[in-house]
């Protein structure tokens, strides 16, 4: 006779194993690019629709992480929405690289841990951490 598992199993087979995404970043509709290599990092990765203006945006971003070129057009948002912000306008915009920047941030700089911020990326792959009030 076979056990119950076992019949069970048969009825019903395991789903396969779901990983916990590294963090849930927003990407403006400007970086559209970031969304695959980010997603292949482990991040979860959202898009917002297009052609909203920013005022229309802002709210949308309540207790997210904002990946943007635009940072400064959002800036005095965020403390209100309690959002933080990565501005990737002085980084280089290669997706691939990019995306290997923010996840190499990401840990070394514990981004999950740090609410709101603005996280400023730079073309030499570093990014300067500013807390937002």
């Amino acid at each position: 006779m076979r056990s119950r598992f076992l019949q069970h199993a048969e009825r019903r087979p395991l789903a396969p194993r779901l990983a916990m995404a590294r963090g849930v970043l927003i990407l403006d509709e400007n970086l559209l690019f970031l969304q695959k290599p980010l997603e292949a990092k482990n991040f979860k990765v959202y898009t917002l629709p297009r052609g909203l203006k920013d005022e229309q945006i802002a709210p949308l971003l309540a207790h997210r992480i904002f990946v943007t070129n635009n940072a400064e057009d959002f800036r005095q948002e965020a403390p209100e929405k309690e959002f933080s912000i990565i501005d990737t306008s002085g980084a280089l915009q290669d997706p691939e690289a990019l995306a290997k920047q923010i996840s190499r941030l990401w840990i070394g700089l514990k981004l999950n841990t740090q609410r709101p911020f603005v996280l400023k990326l730079r073309r030499d792959g570093s990014g300067v951490l500013e807390p937002i009030e």
